[in-house]
């Protein structure tokens, strides 16, 4: 199992750091792979391309998962179908975002896990997205994200 730290730009292209203790050779096709799959959300959402944020997701059964604070402090949990979630991804977002790749944890080239960071001019963003290696295309399956 690798775990590196990986910086990428909106223009998709990623930098690839090892995080401690240092790997050489850069990532794994695996790594590699998954890095482009998270990117297809992010820069598809900044573009406004549904398609290319679709693409990303097991859009028919993956989930996103949201915690919800009402105003009396108590939490729920909502459920929402990654295939839905894409579609909202109609328009180019109207502020700027930043994103990086913090880690990626590589399962038996089966599963893995992906902590994506991104900012905008007033919020910050940590999803943490699992994904398959389905016929030999990552996917993410579940995505949970906290948002400050």
């Amino acid at each position: 199992m690798r775990v590196y730290a990986l910086a990428a730009g909106l223009a998709g292209l990623a930098l690839c750091t090892p995080a401690a203790p240092a790997q050489e050779g850069g990532p794994s096709p695996a790594e590699a792979a998954i890095t482009e799959t998270v990117m297809d959300y992010f820069i598809g959402g900044n573009e406004g391309d549904a398609a290319r944020v679709r693409s990303a997701f097991a859009a028919e059964n993956g989930a996103m998962y949201v915690r919800r604070v009402d105003e009396a402090g108590n939490a729920s949990l909502e459920v929402v179908n990654l295939g839905e979630f894409a579609a909202r991804f109609s328009s180019p977002i109207p502020v700027e975002r930043t994103g990086e790749i913090v880690e990626i944890t590589v399962i038996d080239d089966a599963m893995a896990f992906a902590h994506f960071r991104f900012t905008t001019p007033t919020r910050e963003f940590d999803d943490f997205f699992l994904l398959y290696e389905l016929d030999g295309e990552w996917t993410i399956v579940s995505k949970a994200f906290v948002a400050r």
